[in-house]
């Protein structure tokens, strides 16, 4: 395995790792003022409050697909070398 691929997997890994963490500490956030699940939050809107955070779980699948093509275009460059050799 090269240095760089090695590199690829710890570095999205790590950043897995980070959302996954980012997203269960602050999931609570939207709950301090009392509020309940299902509950709406009185922003002014009809949909209830589910406590989903988008943004980090668009983030680690963002780094998901991210590694899964970089482990891919290292795949294809090892089998090429394999061939030419």
């Amino acid at each position: 395995m090269t240095k760089l691929l090695r590199g690829l997997i710890t570095l999205f890994g790590a950043a897995g790792f980070l959302a996954v963490s980012a997203v269960s500490a602050f999931a609570g956030e939207g709950y301090a003022s009392g509020g309940v699940a299902g509950e709406s939050t009185g922003g002014g809107g009809s949909l209830p409050f589910t406590g989903a955070e988008i943004g980090a779980l668009s983030a680690l699948g963002l780094a998901a697909v991210g590694g899964g093509a970089a482990l891919t275009v290292a795949g294809r460059r090892r089998r090429r070398a394999a061939l030419t050799h």
